[in-house]
């Protein structure tokens, strides 16, 4: 029972890493962009995804779990406060 409890604790990591690294092009683009609609009308589009709030729940646990965090990791949780705001 053990060692299926191991096994799952190494999958759910490394599938934590593995989100790490998916989104952390999307952490470096900008926050704000501009799209011209058919009609000529500009908008400004938040470009912001509700994974980072799971991002930053797991990074917690793993923390506190004594789990190494990727640096991309690491600097989301740095970074909560703003993006909660």
């Amino acid at each position: 029972m053990c060692e299926i409890l191991v096994k799952k604790q190494i999958y759910v990591i490394m599938e934590f890493f593995t989100t790490v690294e998916n989104h952390k092009s999307k952490l470096q683009s900008p926050v704000f962009t501009s799209v011209v609609r058919s009609n000529g009308e500009r908008l400004i589009v938040v470009n912001f995804d509700p994974v980072i709030f799971q991002l930053i729940r797991e990074s917690k646990i793993l923390e506190r779990n004594k789990v190494k965090l990727l640096k991309p990791a690491e600097t989301v949780l740095i970074q909560e406060d703003k993006y909660k705001r």
